[in-house]
């Protein structure tokens, strides 16, 4: 205890520094642009803290959201990074769309990706006009989401929700992971040399100017039991990572798995 009380105190400035450099810290393009560019994710070499392969994971998620899914729809992957989750869903989906508002990321993408089941393109979550020409083009959609609401700042929450609305328009349904606030708590538990303190695949991720906020069970209830949404299932759950202490990392999560409200 007393050493990870340590290493928070260490970690603390290399936080501020890198929240408040440069970029705006709501210009998430800019941030991942400069994390992706940077990125190493061959299975040889890799610098991306949470692509990991030999995990059950996603498997797990759609065990959870198979009952509650159309599997006539396409499955959005929001976020998609370089793909690797993208190629997996297209292992058992039709058509997988993958979708980041990282430019270099979808480059990434689809230079490793060979399936003609799934396709990428550049998209902020929040650009409201971008997400209507795609749910206008694609219809209604699956979304599944690792790993992004936990980093969208409050104030930008009520229109990425909406957005959410329209990509799943009145069949789909959303599965969403997110660390629940422990992240940083997690990895200080696991230090290695770098220096925040923080494991070296976690430092990149502060570098980029990416800070995570959490989404857990009171996020849940505030943005979507209090926005009317039908949660149909919720619970503590884990994101895998990159090891961290010599074995696969367990980052604390909350998977939410819903509906957008009905307009009647």
């Amino acid at each position: 205890m007393a050493g990870t009380t340590l290493r928070k105190m260490r970690a603390a400035p290399w936080l501020v520094y890198h929240k408040l450099r440069g970029k705006s810290p709501r210009n998430y393009s800019g941030q991942w642009n400069d994390y992706w560019s940077q990125a190493t994710s061959t299975d040889d070499e890799n610098s991306v803290l949470w692509d990991i392969e030999t995990d059950t994971e996603i498997t797990d998620a759609l065990t959870d959201l198979e009952p509650h899914i159309d599997r006539s729809l396409p499955m959005l992957d929001l976020g998609c990074g370089n793909g690797r989750r993208s190629r997996f869903l297209a292992s058992t989906f039709e058509q997988v769309i993958g979708v980041d508002v990282s430019a270099a990321a979808v480059e990434l993408a689809e230079a490793q990706t060979d399936d003609e089941r799934v396709s990428y393109q550049v998209l902020d979550g929040l650009d409201t006009d971008a997400v209507a020409t795609l749910s206008d083009e694609v219809g209604p959609m699956n979304v599944y989401m690792r790993g992004v609401f936990h980093v969208i700042h409050d104030k930008d929450r009520p229109t990425f929700l909406a957005n959410l609305a329209t990509l799943l328009g009145d069949k789909g349904t959303l599965y969403q992971l997110e660390t629940d606030g422990a992240a940083l708590e997690y990895f200080l538990e696991h230090p290695e040399d770098s220096p925040s303190g923080l494991p070296k695949l976690m430092h990149r991720v502060i570098e980029a100017g990416i800070i995570p906020h959490g989404f857990g069970e009171a996020d849940v209830q505030r943005w979507f039991h209090g926005e009317g949404w039908d949660v149909l299932a919720e619970g503590a759950s884990h994101i895998h990572s990159q090891p961290v202490g010599g074995e696969v990392g367990r980052v604390p999560a909350y998977f939410t798995i819903a509906r957008p409200p009905t307009t009647s």
